[in-house]
This record gives C-alpha cells, sequence and structure tokens, in this order.
C-alpha cells in the first residue's frame, strides 16, 4: 500500500512539474535597454555593426524567401515533423517584430521564447544562446532600421502533437544546454573568438552535428556530421578536417570564396558562405578557422590525387578525384557550386539539382544550378565515370 501510494505522489509530482514547465511560467524575463527608449535615436555605428553580426549570424538564409523582400520570413525548411517557415523579422508591427522589445529579442535568442509562444529549435536558439546581449541588442537595432515589409507569415505545416508550441517548453527543459561543447582544443584569444562565431553567431553545429529522435542535437558527436535530407553536412572536427587534407589556408579560403582544392560550397553551405562567412572580417575568418582546427592544427593528409607529388606542385593541381571538379571545372562558377565531397557522395548531386528551385532567370535558388545546365550534366557524367 504504501508503495502504490508512494508511486501515485512520484506521478502527480510529475504531472505538476510538466505542468508549471509547459504553462510558461517559468519563463525567463530581461530588461530593456536604452535602444528600446522612444525618444533615443539608435546611434549609426551600433546599425553598422548590427548588420555585421546579422550577417555573421546567416539571418537571410532562413528569413529572406525566393523574389521576397530581405527578412520578411517564408522560406521553408523541411524537418521529420513537418514544414517550418522563416519567420517575418522586419520592423512591421503587425507581422514582424516592430512590437518588439529588445529583451523580446534576446528572449527568442536565448531562450527560445517568442513574444506570446514559444518558437521551433529550426530556429537555431540552441546556439544563439551564447550570443550576448549587447551583441543581440546591435542585431536588434540593425533590424529596427530596415524598411518594415507588410507580410504575413506562413502557417507552419506540422501536425499533431508537434503543433502544440507549449511542448516546446518541455523540449528546451530537456535539451537546451547553456553552451556547446568544444570541438578542438585552445585557450587563444583567437580561438575564443572563433568558438564564440562558431558555436554562438554562425551556428555550424546545427547543420553540423547529428540529432536523435525528437530532433535534439546529439552534443557527444559535436560537429561530426549530420543528415539535411539528401544533403550530408559533412564532419567539421579537426580531425576530420586534417583527413580530408584541409589546411588552415584551405579553410580561410573557402569561407571567403566557397572554393578550395577540396571542393566547392552547395546547397545550405552555399547560402551560409553567400550571406554569411564571406562578409566576415579577416580576423574573424581567421579565428573561426582557428577554432575548428584548434590552436595546434593537426597535420593534414595529402589529397587523393596529390599524394606523393611534391609539396610545390599541389597548389596547382587540379582537386581530381573530388565529384565535380575533375569533369567539369569550367562548368560551375567559382564563386560556389558544391560543398567538400567525394565521389561516393555524387549520387546528392542530381537528386539535389533536381529538388532546387529556379528563378525566372534560370539561376539556381538555394545553392544549386538548374538540373539542365552543364554543370549538372557535367556532374552527372563525372558520377556515371566514378561507377564504372
Amino acid at each position: 500500500m504504501k508503495a502504490k501510494t508512494a508511486a501515485w505522489g512520484i506521478v502527480v509530482i510529475i504531472v505538476v512539474g510538466a505542468g508549471v514547465v509547459l504553462s510558461g511560467i517559468l519563463d525567463p524575463s530581461y530588461e530593456t535597454s536604452e535602444i528600446d527608449q522612444a525618444d533615443s535615436q539608435t546611434p549609426a555605428q551600433l546599425i553598422t555593426r548590427g548588420k555585421y553580426l546579422a550577417m555573421a549570424a546567416d539571418c537571410t538564409a532562413c528569413h529572406t524567401s525566393k523574389d521576397g523582400a530581405p527578412f520578411a520570413g517564408g522560406v521553408p525548411l523541411a524537418t521529420p515533423f513537418g514544414t517550418i517557415y522563416g519567420s517575418n523579422i522586419t520592423p512591421d508591427k503587425k507581422n514582424g517584430i516592430g512590437s518588439w522589445t529588445s529583451a523580446d529579442f534576446y528572449k527568442v535568442l536565448h531562450d527560445g521564447i517568442a513574444p506570446g509562444h514559444p518558437v521551433y529549435p529550426a530556429m537555431p536558439y540552441t546556439s544563439y544562446r551564447s550570443i550576448s546581449r549587447a551583441d543581440s541588442d546591435a542585431i536588434f537595432a540593425y533590424l529596427r532600421s530596415i524598411q518594415p515589409v507588410p507580410v504575413a507569415n506562413k502557417a507552419n505545416d506540422v501536425p499533431f502533437p508537434f503543433n502544440i508550441r507549449a511542448l516546446l517548453r518541455g523540449w528546451n527543459f530537456l535539451f537546451l544546454r547553456n553552451s556547446l561543447p568544444d570541438a578542438s582544443s585552445g585557450s587563444s584569444d583567437e580561438w575564443v573568438r572563433g568558438k564564440y562565431l562558431a558555436n554562438g553567431l554562425g551556428h555550424c553545429t546545427e547543420c553540423h552535428t547529428p540529432r536523435g529522435a525528437l530532433g535534439q542535437l546529439t552534443l557527444g558527436k559535436t560537429l561530426q556530421g549530420g543528415d539535411l535530407g539528401d544533403i550530408h553536412a559533412v564532419g567539421i572536427t579537426p580531425g576530420q578536417l586534417a583527413a580530408r587534407g584541409w589546411t588552415t589556408a584551405d579553410l580561410q579560403h573557402f569561407l571567403a570564396f566557397g572554393i578550395a582544392p577540396q571542393g566547392s560550397a552547395y546547397g545550405e553551405m552555399h547560402d551560409v558562405v553567400h550571406y554569411s562567412t564571406q562578409h566576415l572580417t579577416q580576423a574573424d575568418n581567421k579565428a573561426l578557422v582557428r577554432y575548428l582546427t584548434g590552436d595546434t592544427p593537426l597535420s593534414p593528409a595529402a589529397l587523393p590525387a596529390q599524394a606523393g607529388r611534391p609539396p610545390e606542385q599541389r597548389k596547382s593541381l587540379p582537386p581530381a578525384g573530388l565529384c565535380i571538379w575533375p569533369c567539369a571545372p569550367a562548368a560551375i562558377p567559382p564563386t560556389a557550386r558544391a560543398s567538400p565531397m567525394s565521389p561516393s557522395h555524387c549520387t546528392a548531386i542530381p537528386r539535389y539539382a533536381t529538388n532546387s528551385r529556379t528563378t525566372s532567370s534560370g539561376s539556381s535558388w538555394r545553392g544549386f544550378p538548374p538540373s539542365s545546365s552543364p554543370a549538372i550534366k557535367a556532374a552527372r557524367r563525372c558520377r556515371a565515370s566514378t561507377q564504372s
């Protein structure tokens, strides 16, 4: 009898505790800042800094749709739980964040709680949680300075029970952490800055880390690679990068231009380069690479086609053995088309090209050429040759 009573007591405690968590009673609150004062004029320097930070955080990729106004939302993100659409984050008072305070904005970045409801973790607040209040305020100041766009937010296509927003507070209780594990070793000022860029603003963990059954990050495998539908976000730990022949110089060039001897940027990584990393200052570019490789980078392996060749010859060699470039180095513009990949990843190219949306001019939307383009035809020939 006592055991049964104790068991029921535990059930009641769990139910009550869950109710308290899901109700929002425990949601944190934050103070507003000077930029919320109606009579204050936001300094131009703060807006400029906020614009840079918004690019570093890659806000455009998820909040600016094809043919849409900047930051007016509408970008679909397919997840195992349904399709979630990027929201309008212009200063429109009805549809955007025009009625928000700086405290509201920081709360959604830090806790995943927007005014009125939690947001889905498709919005990478699990990484943005480490963004400082000062940087959050700067980004908010920039977004308030842009043109408001009266575009209604698209309704998410998420089935029951995942459409119950209150459950997201339970998800946060289980999986939201104050910080993410380090993917490399270091202590230098440059490494610390790079950690902030990678784990916070750049939210590299969100795509390059596998996820569990409930969409939570598998933090024990941080940056070891994750699946994004047809695309595999490769592992970018120091050991994995070194094993694929990445040098610090190659990584810096890749983040700035989307291309390196190991391959080029495509898919979501093309968007990252196009909207974000190419705009980083040289100092931040180097800091990000410092964190990815660590204060003491590992010696990189020789690229497949370059093994056995003298080091002084390697930079001039085409990256033979990689999926696209040995077959069509001239067919793909040097600003962007594929992610660092090997012939084993060629199967993703025709699928991704088929699924890509194209603009009226025939160029690719979301980072890949149309399936009828010479680049994709060459890639298909390349794929056939690597499998023969």
